[in-house]
């Protein structure tokens, strides 16, 4: 909170981090600087601080908050100066909401356990290396966890969202296959018991074109039908999964187009073959099998 305003409510308020940082951790992980500065070297001993931007818009709305003060809830937190504001972060993980974190300067820190974080513009397993042999050799009964990249954290933490969307892909493809040969299957169906009617047509002057858009019609208009009542169903009841979404809108219209244009395309196909075999008919074939 900040320590020059009315104190809050606890329906008010909202919990934020408070993080114990060297002056280069923001370089490191690739948190933007929004407005002021990072921390320094030269605010050791003294009570600065940097926040996010969530943080500063809760607390101080549009106002400049470079200068302003916050302070932790524990009695003998100090308040500290905002000497700038970075970018917002997720520390929970992707598909959790933005964190509110306000960090210190690490001299003020007591550690019990600490993160290196490293950018490498080498081979990061050297890296890792070279720097475990550091501190073992500073302390060789300090416990070290191994050194992960940044990438295997990222692919860790989205892992089981990603075998659920494998699954979900795995199963929408299997569907779409199934739905294509039974469009294909009714279509070619109702071709072969039509040949005799076709081949008459075409005898008595109908063209091949119009063969081709007669056959096309009578298998798309299904298709659309069902494809209207797919699309209204998603708006209606997208919002019934819109927790298990991320990046993506119950009723994004990017998403919701693609999938139709996509389904479309498919049946299109599966009509397209049978039609065009249409088109091929012998009128005297058709009138020798009649």
């Amino acid at each position: 909170e900040d320590p020059d305003q009315p104190r809050r409510t606890i329906e008010q308020s909202a919990l934020a981090n408070f993080r114990f940082v060297t002056p280069d951790y923001f370089r490191a992980m690739g948190i933007p600087l929004r407005r002021g500065r990072y921390l320094e070297e030269a605010d050791r001993g003294q009570l600065k601080t940097v926040v996010t931007e969530d943080s500063a818009r809760f607390l101080w709305q549009n106002e400049n908050p470079i200068g302003k003060h916050v302070v932790g809830e524990g009695q003998d937190d100090p308040k500290l100066e905002v000497v700038g504001v970075v970018g917002q972060i997720r520390e929970a993980g992707l598909e959790h909401p933005f964190t509110m974190v306000v960090y210190e300067h690490y001299w003020r820190m007591q550690p019990v356990s600490m993160s290196f974080v490293a950018r490498a513009r080498s081979d990061p397993g050297s890296i890792a290396t070279a720097m475990r042999d550091v501190l073992a050799h500073a302390d060789p009964e300090m416990a070290l966890p191994p050194a992960k990249k940044m990438t295997q954290i990222v692919d860790e933490g989205v892992a089981t969202r990603k075998f659920q969307m494998y699954v979900a892909v795995s199963f929408a493809g299997a569907a779409l296959l199934l739905a294509s040969l039974g469009i294909y299957g009714v279509i070619s169906f109702t071709v072969a018991r039509r040949t005799p009617e076709i081949g008459i047509r075409i005898a008595l002057g109908a063209g091949r074109a119009e063969v081709l858009a007669t056959v096309l019609k009578n298998g798309m208009i299904p298709v659309i039908g069902g494809l209207v009542a797919g699309v209204a169903s998603a708006i209606l009841l997208g919002r019934f999964i819109s927790s298990q979404l991320y990046g993506v809108i119950p009723g994004d219209p990017a998403t919701i187009c693609a999938v139709a244009a996509v389904l479309l395309l498919v049946a299109l196909c599966a009509c397209w073959l049978p039609a065009r075999r249409a088109t091929r008919i012998d009128p005297l074939t058709a009138l020798r099998f009649e």
